[in-house]
């Protein structure tokens, strides 16, 4: 569990007392998608955008490649 910063400490000891759930400073990503998004979701994103352009990229080489044979 994460908190914002306008949230009072004492608050969040309250919460942490009654939930036995970790509570942690800051999570970059979770199942490997980011978990806290800015207001630039394209710079956020870029990474999935990069991989599947590489899988397509590949997968279209590879084929390409088996027609041409």
């Amino acid at each position: 569990m994460t908190f914002s910063p306008n949230i009072h400490h004492s608050i969040q000891q309250e919460f942490q007392a009654a939930m036995p759930i970790r509570v942690t400073e800051n999570i970059n990503k979770y199942l490997g998608m980011p978990t806290q998004i800015g207001r630039s979701k394209h710079q956020v994103f870029k990474f999935i955008m990069d991989r599947v352009w590489n899988k397509l990229k590949k997968w279209k080489e590879k084929k390409l490649s088996f027609a041409g044979k």
